[in-house]
């Protein structure tokens, strides 16, 4: 999908699938709050059909940017920092978008159609990103915070097929290396 498109459409749907941010949320991004030398943005409000509002959730959040999502936010300073506004604009009209219908008309509907890729919602970009944190072993209530959940059971109904099998021992990955627990030191200053 994203050899598929250039530009600010290719950023901002690199952005969608290294965040795991909502539509609505993308749309209300302000430079203000990105701070690219730490690597993280503040997420603090929504739009959706020309109404800003507050995160669905209610709750800010501060998000650490994969790699991947500051590259789009660094190659979209090029078209936007300097109006000291929003992150990501509709480059034809070269404003803020809309609202999500025109996100999936003008940049996620020629993506998809030129990639080949089976249809999808831009909201399966969180999806992707939720799944890649959690195949790749990060903590599942570092991924709620990410997406903005207030608990774990999002995370369980919706990616639970993604996480290790605890029950399967081949499938589990231990967090720790526990060579260190036989070690004599070990239990001499645990006492």
């Amino acid at each position: 999908i994203l050899e598929s498109t250039s530009g600010q459409a290719r950023n901002l749907i690199q952005f969608l699938f290294y965040s795991g941010v909502r539509t609505g949320e993308v749309i209300a991004l302000r430079w203000q709050h990105v701070n690219l030398e730490l690597g993280i943005v503040r997420i603090i409000r929504s739009i959706s059909a020309e109404k800003e509002s507050s995160t669905k959730s209610g709750v800010e959040r501060t998000l650490k940017l994969l790699p991947k999502a500051i590259e789009a936010l660094r190659d979209q300073e090029n078209y936007t920092k300097h109006l000291n506004g929003f992150v990501f604009h509709d480059p034809k009209k070269g404003e803020r978008w809309q609202d999500d219908q025109a996100i999936r008309k003008k940049a996620w509907h020629p993506a998809i159609r030129k990639s080949g890729v089976g249809y999808r919602k831009p909201y399966q970009t969180r999806h992707t990103y939720a799944t890649l944190l959690l195949m790749g072993g990060e903590d599942q209530r570092f991924v709620a915070n990410q997406l903005g959940h207030r608990s774990l059971e999002m995370i369980n109904r919706h990616y639970g097929r993604v996480l290790p099998d605890k029950n399967n021992p081949q499938n589990y990955k231990l967090r720790n290396n526990w060579s260190s627990f036989e070690d004599a030191d070990y239990h001499e200053k645990a006492k």
